[in-house]
């Protein structure tokens, strides 16, 4: 029987128990130290179709998918 499940006055707390849960998970930090000068550009790429989509007035419906040739790397 998990006790964090139980209040104080012993009746079920299920909101309690699930935040007591999440806090009590190890969170595991990631670096973006492997980030190179590509996935930079990257970036600023898919920043400027958005931008180009707004300004002829559509709205982009998915996500932009597209892959460097040199290196095979897909951009999601």
């Amino acid at each position: 029987m998990d006790k964090s499940l139980y209040n104080a006055s012993g009746c079920k707390d299920r909101t309690a128990h699930d935040a007591i849960c999440a806090a009590d998970r190890t969170r595991t930090l990631v670096y973006r130290v492997s980030r190179t000068k590509k996935d930079e550009e990257a970036e600023l790429f898919v920043k400027m179709v958005k931008r180009l989509a707004k300004g002829f007035g559509f709205k982009l419906c998915d996500r932009i998918k597209f892959e460097d040739p040199e290196t095979g790397k897909k951009y999601l």
